[in-house]
């Protein structure tokens, strides 16, 4: 009877025991049962008498015995809280996005938002920072971190909404911008959302436009929200001062060039009346009409 066959499944089942042991060993914290277990009473009893700092230690340390990541994150987690808690708020903010980008399929997302929001507070009312001095730009990049590391699902209109706030109060208007027009993408209805972005637009527009392609971006959201906002809606008149004012620009743009054609050496009488014409019959009531009609009296005898 040939006997290899029976010995080479024998070594093989050997050695799939000798693996599954290593394996079961590798798993284990090397420190003892009881240590852990020790330390662990230790961190809750520390977290539920208030004392954070204490906690966040001991949750820390125990993080490290283990090598599953769904422990390890839980820990971790627990362990961010109470950092939180603790006032400890850069070491909390590093603890976050720690989780976040190496656990994301082992945190609880939910809290894990509601606690980051609460640590973006802490830094925009400076509780906890040095000196208790505001730092919103922390608190933005917090809100920044919960809109890109986040599934949508969990990211509100809330959380953009207060995003765009940051970023205007720490001057980053082009960002602030960009969050609003990730909400109307995401959600076309936000009208509010629609005239604080063509706001932004037609700020935009008076620091420079060279094609005009800002303010009519402007205009087109601001038309939109008046076609949708209800007749008594407290914010109509914003848009239509918005409007007011970009006809008034469009129409000294097309002013500016009537004048430039009617220069001697540029002297092309044809094109400046052409422009200043444009400019009475598209925007009639605008200063720039008036002056325009002034002209067309004076130089062509056009009234």
């Amino acid at each position: 009877m040939n006997k290899m066959p029976y010995l080479s499944a024998l070594a093989m089942g050997c050695l799939l025991i000798l693996f599954s042991s290593c394996t079961f060993m590798f798993e284990q914290p090397y420190e003892s049962v009881d240590e852990i277990r020790e330390l662990h009473a230790s961190a809750e009893t520390a977290e539920a008498a208030g004392r954070y700092k204490q906690a966040a230690k001991a949750y820390g340390r125990l993080a490290k015995m283990y090598t599953e990541k769904a422990n390890i994150a839980l820990l971790l987690s627990k362990q961010a809280r109470c950092q939180l808690l603790a006032g400890k708020i850069h070491v909390a903010k590093e603890s976050y996005e720690n989780l976040l980008t190496g656990y994301p399929l082992y945190i609880s997302y939910e809290q894990t938002v509601e606690n980051l929001r609460q640590l973006a507070d802490c830094f925009e009312n400076g509780q906890g920072t040095f000196l208790g001095i505001r730092d919103e730009q922390t608190a933005a990049a917090i809100y920044e971190l919960i809109v890109r590391e986040t599934p949508s699902i969990h990211v509100s209109l809330r959380h953009r909404m207060k995003l765009a706030e940051l970023l205007l109060k720490i001057d980053k208007p082009e960002e602030a911008a960009n969050v609003y027009q990730d909400i109307l993408k995401k959600d076309p209805g936000q009208n509010e959302i629609r005239l604080d972005f063509a706001l932004l637009l037609e700020e935009f527009s008076r620091r420079g436009d060279g094609d005009g392609r800002k303010l009519r971006a402007a205009v087109r959201e601001a038309n939109t929200f008046l076609a949708r906002a209800a007749a008594e809606h407290p914010r109509r008149a914003e848009a239509e001062k918005l409007l007011h004012n970009a006809q008034e620009t469009q129409a000294e743009r097309l002013l500016v060039q009537a004048r430039f054609y009617l220069l001697r050496r540029h002297r092309r009488p044809d094109a400046a009346r052409r422009y200043l014409l444009d400019i009475v019959k598209d925007f009639p009531k605008t200063h720039a009409a008036e002056e325009a009609r002034s002209i067309l009296l004076t130089e062509f005898n056009l009234k």
